[in-house]
């Protein structure tokens, strides 16, 4: 991967019915000349045809509009990459789908009357795009997603169909390419003929007939069951590798940026990320359904993702928003700074965000803010596998350990499980509730804790192999070499070689009453089978409906609640903080002092290793709220006043800063030209003291030779 990659600024070129319908050349060159302005070099595409295949009938009238959209970023020295849904459409049947049609079109500054004839096609069953659709196992029905249907990746008509039209968006002379929405849209899809047929070749079962289909669903220890699971993320993996073998048939190379918004949770419509065959940079969708205020922690939090996918692929990550106030934008950039992460932002519908300030202050302070390195105090090992076929991922503690960690400002990083030089150095690694680790896995995280690291082992971790099949607790007892209990009531500790191996408490670390965690901990953990929301969380009291719907231009609305977003349960971070932080013991290489609730601070390396940059953002009183009912996108960004001491950093110098005679040490943010602060430190270990009143949004403590 080229560092160009990685100075690469992405924006967003919304093109709707004004675009399509009404600007000329020249318009479209001043909207683009605009996005070039700000320093952005990479356009990627939206609009109200977003659901591409609903407008099969203006297909010429829209490409003709991205030709105008490529014409003008290629003048401008901007890359533009297309943007669609590669498979969605709507199909308006009822009232409640109609007003979804319609409110997308306004929100989107469309409207369907400048469609002749489109609400005719798009409620047609006779369409050969209604015979590729997405089949209910459950039902034996279409499957109904954002108001419409899905087509199944495994037709070949469809595929057919959707390569031929990228020809003609390839041939427009675009420089790239994201085919959204590669993905089944329930649980029981795909189950058309296609896929049926398929399923049998390739595994030797059978999916069973809607009648059956509750009693075999979910029993993640049969192999009928996971094989199916295995076979829809193959079928995923195989239309995108479809899509990469085809342009480059055609001998074009094309930029590849995707994304998604959640990672780190049971993945039950088998969206891919991980392992894409072509992939350029991987970021962060923050939904445009979610108030970004009150809900920054869950992607905060899934963004840990992207950083080890960012380390294991060697491509940047990014985090996109949808801020559309000033006080947004500088908050949600202040997040993605905090992950040395690129930034892109979108007001729904438009591209009219004054983003030059972050901009230039990118451009000159590049060299600390991406490509950095992490300075971990605490490694949380993730799973492929686990997230994909362990059973009962959900029923476990370690989403809200990493997030304790995240909110007490302990170094935390993601890691991947199959790349143990990346984690051999960390202090302390946790391998909370992995149920699927290999033997030499296991043997790999010994090894860790042999060497001199802590390795913290919570639940069932271990009791099903790389098959996916079940150990027995002697088994899994005799894996990691270590007596008693998976679930022990107290802690226990282990020496092992130079370091050791933790057992905490089976209820240890979590918030919520002895009910809620027995429920959680020792009845779901033995489940083995596919669970709900409603059945991992029946008794939280502590987690609101923030997922608030602004789709559709219509008032605010609750959805689900997020599981991942924990707002309660401070005598529980303050444990694990507590915990985690005995066990690092001198090996910290972080510690921040003084700093009020809510602001955050995470030291990154930069990647020359001639810089250090202590990330800032305050984000003091964001999650305070009133009733649920008044909570709404337009509440403001608070950013308090900070007041007090001040606080210290102090920070265990890389051997590149080391026993350097004079260090600078200053603060400075987008609006802030660069401020010396005081410092001291006996040359391996820096303490930086730094008047809180200086923190006005969010900024940095740049250490540097």
């Amino acid at each position: 991967m080229s560092d160009c990659n990685f100075h690469a600024r992405f924006g967003w070129f919304w093109y709707n019915d004004e675009e399509i319908f009404h600007d000329s050349q020249a318009d479209i060159d001043r909207k683009v000349a605009r996005h070039a302005e700000q320093g952005i070099t990479h356009l990627i595409t939206f609009g109200c045809t977003h659901f591409r295949w609903s407008f099969q009938p203006f297909w010429p009238v829209i490409n003709e509009c991205i030709g105008k959209i490529v014409s003008a970023g290629h003048r401008y020295g901007v890359k533009i990459i297309e943007h669609h849904s590669s498979n969605l459409g709507f199909f308006p049947d009822t009232p409640e789908n109609l007003t979804k049609f319609t409110g997308e079109m306004e929100l989107r500054h469309s409207n369907p009357d400048h469609w002749p004839g489109l609400l005719e096609f798009i409620t047609s069953p006779d369409t050969e795009l209604e015979q590729w659709v997405q089949i209910s196992g459950r039902t034996g029905k279409p499957v109904v997603t954002y108001g419409g249907h899905g087509r199944c990746f495994n037709h070949p008509d469809f595929r057919a169909a959707y390569l031929e039209y990228l020809e003609s968006i390839y041939r427009l002379g675009v420089d790239g390419i994201m085919t959204d929405d590669v993905q089944y849209f329930r649980e029981d899809s795909c189950a058309c003929p296609h896929c049926r047929r398929l399923f049998r070749e390739r595994s030797g079962f059978e999916l069973p007939t809607p009648e059956k289909w509750d009693a075999w669903f979910g029993n993640m220890l049969d192999e009928s069951f996971t094989s199916w699971l295995r076979f829809r993320f193959d079928s995923i993996r195989d239309f995108h590798r479809l899509v990469k073998e085809h342009y480059e048939g055609l001998g074009r190379k094309l930029l590849r940026p995707n994304y998604t918004s959640v990672a780190l949770c049971p993945n039950l419509t088998a969206y891919i990320i991980d392992d894409l065959p072509a992939l350029d940079w991987i970021f962060q969708e923050c939904c445009f359904s979610t108030i970004i205020r009150y809900t920054w922690p869950l992607y905060l939090l899934d963004q840990q993702h992207r950083r080890m996918m960012e380390k294991k692929r060697g491509i940047p990550s990014m985090m996109m928003f949808y801020a559309e106030r000033k006080d947004q934008l500088i908050f949600t950039w202040g997040l993605a700074r905090l992950c040395g992460a690129l930034y892109t932002n979108t007001p729904e519908g438009e591209s009219k965000m004054d983003e030059r300030a972050l901009r230039e202050f990118e451009k000159k302070y590049g060299f600390c803010l991406f490509r950095c390195g992490s300075i971990p105090m605490v490694g949380f090992v993730d799973s492929l596998d686990n997230r994909r076929f362990g059973a009962s991922y959900e029923a476990s503690r370690m989403k809200f350990w990493l997030q304790s960690c995240i909110f007490k400002n302990i170094p935390v990083e993601l890691v991947d499980i199959k790349c143990p030089e990346t984690w051999k150095n960390i202090p302390v690694l946790c391998v909370n509730e992995v149920h699927v680790l290999s033997e030499r896995e296991i043997s790999d995280l010994l090894e860790y804790a042999r060497s001199g690291g802590v390795l913290v082992v919570t639940g069932d971790s271990g009791c099903q192999d790389e098959r996916l099949r079940l150990r027995m607790p002697e088994e899994t007892a005799a894996l990691w070499k270590i007596s008693g209990e998976s679930a022990p009531s107290e802690i226990l500790e282990f020496p092992f070689g130079k370091g050791k191996i933790v057992r905490p408490g089976w209820s240890f670390g979590y918030p919520g009453t002895e009910e809620e965690k027995r429920h959680l901990f020792l009845e779901l953990q033995t489940r083995f089978s596919v669970l709900s929301p409603k059945e991992i969380f029946p008794l939280r009291k502590d987690i609101p409906e923030l997922w608030l719907q602004r789709s559709y231009g219509r008032p605010a609305r609750k959805s689900m609640p997020n599981n991942t977003l924990y707002y309660e349960g401070e005598d529980a971070r303050e444990e694990v903080a507590a915990f985690l932080t005995r066990l690092a013991g001198k090996k910290s290489p972080f510690k921040a002092e003084n700093l009020p609730e809510g602001v955050l601070a995470v030291p990154l390396l930069a990647s020359g290793g001639d810089a250090l940059a202590i990330q800032l953002l305050n984000a003091a009183g964001t999650l305070k709220h009133g009733k649920e009912e008044t909570m709404s996108h337009a509440d403001p960004i608070p950013f308090p006043p900070l007041e007090g001491p001040d606080a210290v950093f102090s920070v265990r110098l890389p051997e590149t800063l080391r026993n350097k005679k004079t260090l600078s040490v200053c603060f400075t943010a987008p609006d802030t030209p660069e401020q010396p602060l005081k410092s001291h430190g006996d040359g391996s270990v820096l303490h930086v003291e730094f008047p809180l009143h200086r923190l006005k949004t969010c900024g940095m403590v740049l250490i540097k030779k």
